[in-house]
């Protein structure tokens, strides 16, 4: 859990940048395997809340009325900050301070 003197009471604001995905990486980064994925533990790059995201071996594809299919290996994950922490000015039933970056999983996070 973040500890709240650590937090960043940032305004909300919807924003990502390139940077984001190595700093979540960087600091404080685990994962967990778990059976139907992998479970992704980090600090939000922008508040510096502790988030976590779920994420999949596997995707599925939908390629229109045909169906889906299955893809394997590299695949981006998109990740947001869902601190319960406060961030002036975000909209009622949001989580979070507003970032989001991807990663990708390639075995293991990269």
């Amino acid at each position: 859990m973040t500890d709240p003197l650590e937090h960043d009471p940032l305004a909300f604001a919807e924003t990502t940048t390139p940077a984001y995905a190595a700093a979540f990486l960087a600091e404080d980064f685990a994962y967990e395997i778990v059976d139907d994925g992998v479970v992704l533990r980090g600090r939000c790059p922008r508040c510096r809340a502790t988030v976590e995201a779920n994420a999949f071996e596997n995707v599925v594809v939908r390629k229109g009325a045909e169906g889906g299919s299955f893809v394997q290996g590299p695949h981006p994950i998109p990740v947001y900050c869902t601190c319960l922490l406060d961030h002036p000015g975000r909209p009622e039933g949001i989580e979070g301070c507003g970032a989001y970056w991807r990663i990708t999983m390639n075995g293991q996070p990269t």
